[in-house]
């Protein structure tokens, strides 16, 4: 069965949801009693990185109206992916020829990644280019033609695919913290039954760097602890399924890995840690920068202009380049 929602990339995509703040208030005062707080891996990231663009971030939910073509590009991916895993095993090990005309469960994904990427700014021979991307799903589905796994089905009946999760993590007198996420699939080994949470990654390199962040892993531990307590997926393993996105080659690699309670309490302390430390900069109104790495990592922060600028300006740039209110 194939699953496949509406999408246009010519309408823009739904804002991601990061971390909020609401407080629950006493019946009797009328007072703030306690914060509760949603929170999400990328937002604890956030908070781990740098305070100030955290700030920027999750509190004035500042960011740049155009989306990058990596951002769409692995979107793609992930919907690429997402098409054919839904499609049958044995439906998915058929070969494609001239005249297929998205009949076949390779061609079927490669539309829908197309489809994703067709606004895509990425010049040709570009390693994000959306014909790069085709082929290097194609690479993914040759190598895994006969891939015993298979999308597990819901309580609803629907593939667990791009499935949201919610629990509580922290539940105390004076906070409450929920932790929220998206799996991308919870795929099943129709050969021996293991069931495995599973994350696509896309990845300019599947060297030292891609097998050394399989643990710790606060993301992938968030992944496993939502699939257990919102989904009711009984299970200690995580897939890591990586796309190296590259303009010649087109590797791919899979890592497993376990969960144990010492994992998630070390999540669950990150994460009372970091909120703890985002409620005090809030009632401060006190944000301190974390310089200069955060600065430079992963081809430089949105708003390192913003930081090195003299303070006297930085209202006026971030007015003008991102709409933030005056002050």
């Amino acid at each position: 069965m194939t699953v496949e929602p509406e999408f246009s990339a010519s309408v823009a995509r739904p804002k991601k949801r990061m971390m909020s703040v609401e407080w629950e208030m006493c019946p009797v005062t009328h007072m703030k009693k306690r914060p509760i707080v949603s929170i999400n891996f990328s937002s604890l990231e956030l908070l781990q990185t740098c305070k100030r663009k955290a700030k920027y971030v999750l509190r004035d939910e500042l960011k740049s109206n155009e989306e990058s073509p990596a951002l769409s590009f692995g979107s793609g991916i992930h919907k690429g992916l997402e098409v054919w895993y839904t499609l049958p095993r044995e439906q998915r090990k058929s070969s494609c020829n001239e005249d297929c005309t998205e009949r076949c469960a390779n061609c079927s994904a490669v539309a829908a990644f197309l489809r994703c990427t067709e606004a895509s700014t990425a010049p040709v021979g570009d390693k994000r280019h959306p014909l790069n991307g085709a082929r290097i799903l194609r690479a993914y589905f040759a190598k895994f033609f006969d891939d015993p796994f298979e999308v597990m089905l819901g309580a609803d009946g629907l593939p667990l695919v791009e499935k949201s999760f919610e629990f509580t993590m922290v539940d105390e007198p004076h906070m409450k913290i929920n932790y929220f996420g998206t799996v991308d699939a919870i795929l099943k080994n129709t050969e021996t039954g293991v069931v495995l949470v599973t994350d696509h990654k896309t990845t300019s390199s599947l060297g030292s760097e891609f097998y050394n962040r399989i643990k710790p892993n606060h993301q992938y531990t968030g992944y496993i602890m939502g699939a257990r307590e919102a989904l009711g997926i009984d299970t200690e393993l995580f897939l890591v399924n990586g796309l190296q996105v590259a303009k010649t080659k087109a590797e791919c690699a899979r890592q497993i890995t376990t969960r144990t309670k010492e994992d998630c309490d070390e999540l669950v302390s990150a994460v009372r840690f970091a909120v703890t430390d985002y409620l005090q900069c809030e009632a401060q109104d006190r944000w301190p920068q974390n310089a200069p790495n955060p600065c430079t990592m992963y081809g430089g922060c949105q708003f390192r202009d913003v930081c090195s600028a003299p303070a006297v300006l930085r209202p006026q740039i971030l007015q003008n380049l991102y709409g933030a209110k005056a002050v």
